[in-house]
C-alpha cells in the first residue's frame, strides 16, 4: 500500500493515552509500561497514525517521540525488532467543568510547551490527577478559544455517545451551544442510528464521524480506529479528510475500499516529443483510484491515451470504429519514429506485468520474485481488461441504444459472450430438429406413395391366390425368407474374407538389401517375414473359401435352391395361363419378392409417425427455450442496471424495443432480404411489414407481450409464404417484398425465426433543478456528462477516459459523476472505481 500513487487509506487511532495519563493502565496494580513498548504495541495493530491524547496534559509526548525514533535507527541494524512507520499526532484529551472530554489535535512537529500553555489558558486547577482535574471553562468556551489559539489545533468532541460524552448532558440547549462552536468532527463509538434523540442525530449530521480505542492498556489498543484517506498521515491529511466523510472516513470495523485488482500503474513514453532534458522517457505513475491528467488543448493527454491502447494492442478494428483507428494510425506515423518505446505496467493482484510496444515489436513481460523482467508469450487481450472511452464514445453511448447496450453487455454481471454462446447453440439445436423434421415428414408423405404400390402388389397376388396358387406362393414365400437368411450368413463371410484379401493386395514395402551388412541383413530377415506373412495369409483364404463353397454344397442348401427352383418352374406353368391377366412368370418372382419389402416398410409408419410427432415437439420445445433465453439477457441487462442504484440517472432496458434503424438491419441481416427498405419499415406507411412490431407502445406494461406475440405472426406469415399457403397477414404489404419472401430459402427461414429484435432504452438524467429529464432531449454536454457518470458507477476493469475538446457540463460533473467515482469506491464487492486516466480541457 506504501507504493500507491496519490491519496491511500491510513488506520488511525484518534484516542489513544500514553503512561503520561495517571490512569494508565486502568489497573493501579499493574506497573506502567514503557513507551517503546507503548510503540511496538501499536505498530504490531498495524496503526499509522496515532492521535496521542493523555488527559489534560502534553508531557507524554517527547518520552514517545524519543523512543520512536531510538526504534527506528534500532531497526537499520535489527529489522525484526518490531518497528514500522508510524506518525505521532500531539493531542491532549480536556475534561470540562460539565465532565465532557475535547480532543484537540496539534501539528505533529509542534513543542508541547505551547500545549501546555495553551493547556493552562482554560485554568486548570492544581494538586490534582490529570484525569480527574476539571477545567475552569465550559466545552463550548474551551472549542472557542481553541479555534482562536495561535497553533492551530482541530477539536473533536471526544465519545460523544458514551460516558463523559457531549450527548450525557440532559441539558439540549447547552449541547446545542456546544455544536455552534462548529466542532471540526465528533468521536462516535457506536451507529448515528442508535442516538437517544433526533435533534442528537441533527446536530452531528453533517460532520465527520471518528473512532479511537481510547487505550488505557497495551490490551486495549487497536480495539478501534478510523481508516483516513490522505497522501500520508499528517495534521493536514487528517484536516482536510474531515472536511470530506463521505469519501475520506471509513469507522472501523468496516474496511476501507479495496485496492482495484487490476490496474495500470505506470506509463512511460519515449518519443520524439515525449522525453526529458536528459533524453530520458516521459513517466507517468497511477493512482489505483484516480488520476486526472489536465492542460491545454495539445498539451499530450491524448497522447498519453493512445500509447496505453498501442501498448494493450487495442489498435485493431476490433477494439476501433474505423475513425479512431484512421486517428491512431496518423499518431503512429507521425508522432512516434522507430526508435520510440511505449512500456506499461499492469498490476494483476499481486503480479505485475509490463507491456512494450514499438514500431518492430511488442513484449509482455512478468515480474518475478527476484526483481527481474522475465518474457511471456501468453498475451491475450482479456489477460489485460481496460475501457477507453472518447467524448465522440460517450455521445454516441448517449444517442445509439446498439453502443449502450454493447456497454453493459461487456460487463461480468450481464456476460454477453456467455449468453451468445447459448443463444448460438440453442439456435443449431433448433436448425438441426427442423431439418430432421422436414427429413421425417418428407418420409411419412413417402409412404403413401409406398401403401399404393402394395396395395397394386396386393391385388396381383389376390389375382394369383384366386387362380389356385396360393399354397405354392405361400411355400415359395416360406423357402425364399429361408434362403435369403442362409444367403446372408455366406456373404457376412465372404464379406470378411473379402477383408482378409485387403491385407495382402498392396505393394510389398519391404526391399531387400544385397549389402552384407547389418542393415542388409535386417532388411531381408524382415522381407522374409513379410514373404511368409503373404504366404500364410493366402493359404487361410484358399482355406476358408473351400469351407464356404463346401456350405452351398450342404444337402440342406443344395435341396433348398432346387425346391425353390422347382416351385418357381410350377407357377410360372399357372402364370402362363393368366396372361390374358397380364400377369408374366418373370414378374410373379418381382411381386413376391417386393410384397415383402414394402410390406416391412409399412410397419415402420408408426414409428415415423411418432418421430415426427417427437421432432416437433422437442422443436417446439427448443424454440421456446430460445425464446426464454432472449428474455433473459433483457432481464440480465435490467437487473445489472437496477443494482448499480443510480441516483442520477433513470436507465430502463425496453424489450424488443430497438430504433427504426436497427429493427430493418436486423431484418435484413437475418431474412437476407437486403433491398425493399420501405416495405420492411416505413414508419409512416402501416402497411410496411414492421410497422405493427414497430408501433407497439414500448412503455406498456404489457409491452413485451404484445411484440413477441407479433413475432410470432411475423415468422408464420414467412413460413407460409415460403410454403405456398394462404396467409391473409400484412395484407397491403408490396407485392414484391411478399415475392422476394416466398423466395427464401428453408435454410433462411430457420435462421429468421431465430431472429429477435435488439432492445431499446428509456434514459433520463437529473438536471440541475433535480427534475428528471429525457436523456434525447438533453445538451450534448448533458449527454456525455451523463454517460460519464454512468461508466464511473460500476465495473473493476480500468478506465480511461479521454475529453479532449467538448466541454462537458461541469454543473453535472460535480453533481453526478464525481459523486459516481465515490459510490463505486465505497462499493466492497466492486473493488474498483478504478479511473486510470481521466484527460480533460484546460481553457
Amino acid at each position: 500500500m506504501n507504493n500507491i500513487i496519490g491519496s491511500k487509506w491510513f488506520k488511525v487511532d484518534f484516542h489513544c493515552h500514553s503512561p503520561a495519563s495517571d490512569d494508565f493502565p486502568r489497573d493501579r496494580t499493574k506497573p506502567k509500561c514503557s513507551c517503546r513498548d507503548w510503540l511496538l504495541s501499536q505498530m504490531s495493530n498495524e496503526i499509522d497514525c496515532v492521535i496521542l491524547s493523555d488527559h489534560n496534559t502534553a508531557k507524554g509526548i517527547t518520552p514517545i517521540r524519543t523512543a520512536l525514533t531510538e526504534l527506528e535507527i534500532e531497526n537499520k541494524t535489527n529489522p525484526a525488532n518490531g518497528y514500522r512507520p508510524i506518525v505521532i499526532m500531539p493531542a491532549v484529551e480536556l475534561t470540562a467543568p460539565d465532565n465532557t472530554h475535547i480532543l484537540a489535535i496539534f501539528r505533529e512537529d509542534i513543542d508541547p510547551a505551547l500545549i501546555e500553555q495553551f493547556i493552562g489558558q482554560l485554568m486548570p486547577p492544581n494538586g490534582q490527577q490529570n484525569h480527574q482535574l476539571v477545567l475552569g471553562l465550559a466545552t463550548n468556551i474551551i472549542i472557542r478559544n481553541a479555534k482562536k489559539n495561535s497553533e492551530e489545533i482541530l477539536i473533536i468532541p471526544a465519545h460523544v455517545d458514551k460516558a463523559k460524552g457531549v450527548f450525557q448532558n440532559s441539558n439540549q440547549n447547552a449541547v446545542e451551544e456546544i455544536f455552534l462552536e462548529e466542532p471540526h468532527a465528533v468521536e462516535l463509538i457506536g451507529n448515528i442510528e442508535e442516538l437517544s434523540y433526533q435533534y442528537q442525530r441533527n446536530l452531528i449530521k453533517g460532520l465527520a464521524h471518528v473512532k479511537g480505542s481510547d487505550a488505557h492498556s497495551l490490551e486495549e489498543m487497536g480495539r478501534s480506529y478510523t481508516w483516513v484517506k490522505m497522501t500520508k498521515p499528517s495534521f493536514d491529511g487528517i484536516k482536510i479528510a474531515l472536511t470530506n466523510p463521505e469519501h475520506c472516513i471509513v469507522r472501523s470495523p468496516s474496511p476501507p475500499p479495496s485496492i482495484p485488482s487490476e490496474q495500470i500503474t505506470k506509463i512511460s513514453i519515449l518519443s520524439p516529443l515525449c522525453r526529458n532534458e536528459l533524453n530520458e522517457p516521459l513517466e507517468i505513475e497511477l493512482s489505483p483510484w484516480y488520476t486526472s491528467i489536465i492542460g491545454s488543448r495539445g498539451s499530450g493527454k491524448s497522447t498519453i491515451i493512445e500509447a496505453i491502447r498501442l501498448a494493450l494492442r487495442r489498435d485493431t478494428n476490433q477494439f476501433l470504429p474505423s475513425d479512431q483507428l484512421n486517428m491512431l494510425t496518423r499518431f503512429k506515423d507521425g508522432a512516434l519514429d522507430n526508435n520510440s518505446l511505449i512500456s506499461i505496467e499492469y498490476r494483476k493482484s499481486n503480479d505485475l506485468y509490463k507491456l512494450e510496444w514499438s514500431k518492430e515489436v511488442s513484449q509482455l513481460y512478468h515480474k518475478a520474485e527476484n526483481g527481474d523482467w522475465e518474457i511471456e508469450n501468453t498475451f491475450s487481450t482479456a489477460r489485460f481488461p481496460i475501457s477507453i472511452y472518447s467524448q465522440k464514445m460517450l455521445y454516441e453511448i448517449a444517442t445509439k441504444s446498439d453502443a449502450f447496450l454493447t456497454v453493459i453487455d461487456a460487463s461480468e454481471e450481464v456476460n454477453f459472450e456467455s449468453w451468445n454462446k447459448t443463444k448460438l447453440e440453442l439456435e443449431e439445436k433448433y436448425k438441426r430438429l427442423s431439418s430432421d423434421h422436414r427429413i421425417a415428414v418428407r418420409e411419412v408423405l413417402n409412404l403413401n406413395k409406398i401403401q399404393g404400390q402394395y396395395d397394386d402388389i396386393t391385388r396381383k397376388l389376390t389375382i394369383l391366390k384366386d387362380a389356385g396358387l396360393h399354397p405354392l406362393q405361400n411355400t415359395l414365400k416360406s423357402f425364399n425368407l429361408d434362403k435369403r437368411k442362409l444367403d446372408e450368413a455366406i456373404n457376412s463371410l465372404e464379406l470378411n474374407l473379402s477383408s482378409l484379401s485387403g491385407l495382402i493386395e498392396y505393394e510389398q514395402s519391404v526391399n531387400p538389401s544385397i549389402e552384407d551388412s547389418e542393415l542388409g541383413k535386417f532388411l531381408r530377415a524382415a522381407k522374409t517375414i513379410e514373404s511368409s506373412f503373404t504366404e500364410d495369409v493366402e493359404k487361410l483364404i484358399k482355406s476358408y473359401e473351400e469351407k464356404i463353397l463346401g456350405l452351398r454344397n450342404t444337402p440342406y442348401y443344395l435341396q433348398l435352391s432346387s425346391d425353390i427352383s422347382q416351385i418357381n418352374q410350377e407357377l410360372n406353368a399357372k402364370v402362363t395361363a393368366l396372361a390374358s391377366e397380364k400377369i408374366t412368370p418373370d414378374e410373379l418372382n418381382t411381386l413376391l419378392s417386393n410384397e415383402q419389402e414394402l410390406l416391412k416398410i409399412l410397419n415402420d409408419k408408426p414409428v415415423l409417425e411418432q418421430a415426427v410427432l417427437e421432432l416437433s415437439q422437442e422443436k417446439e420445445q427448443t424454440y421456446q427455450d430460445i425464446i426464454c433465453h432472449r428474455k433473459q439477457l433483457t432481464l440480465l441487462r435490467n437487473n445489472f442496471i437496477n443494482n448499480l442504484n443510480l441516483d442520477d440517472l433513470k436507465i430502463k432496458v425496453l424489450p424488443l424495443s430497438s430504433e427504426a434503424d436497427s429493427l430493418i438491419t436486423g431484418y435484413q441481416k437475418n431474412s437476407h432480404i437486403e433491398r425493399h427498405v420501405l416495405s420492411i419499415l416505413d414508419v409512416a406507411n402501416q402497411n410496411s411489414l414492421l410497422h405493427s412490431l414497430f408501433n407497439i407502445n414500448k412503455f406498456l406494461p404489457n409491452s413485451e407481450t404484445l411484440k413477441y406475440t407479433e413475432i410470432v405472426k411475423l415468422k408464420k406469415f414467412h413460413d407460409d409464404l415460403v410454403n405456398n399457403i394462404e396467409n391473409d397477414s400484412y395484407e397491403g404489404l408490396h407485392g414484391s417484398l411478399k415475392n422476394r419472401i416466398r423466395d427464401m430459402t428453408i435454410d433462411d427461414i430457420d435462421k429468421f425465426n431465430c431472429w429477435f429484435p435488439e432492445d431499446g432504452l428509456d434514459i433520463k438524467f437529473k438536471d440541475n433543478e433535480d427534475q428528471f429529464r429525457q436523456l434525447e432531449n438533453a445538451s450534448p454536454g448533458q449527454k456525455s456528462a451523463s454517460m460519464l457518470s454512468f461508466l464511473m458507477s460500476y465495473g473493476t476493469d480500468p478506465l480511461i477516459l479521454d475529453q479532449p475538446e467538448d466541454d462537458l457540463d461541469c454543473g453535472m460533473l460535480a453533481s453526478a459523476v464525481i459523486p459516481a467515482i465515490a459510490r463505486n469506491k465505497k462499493q466492497e464487492k466492486k473493488t474498483n472505481s478504478n479511473c486510470q486516466s481521466f484527460s480533460t480541457n484546460c481553457r
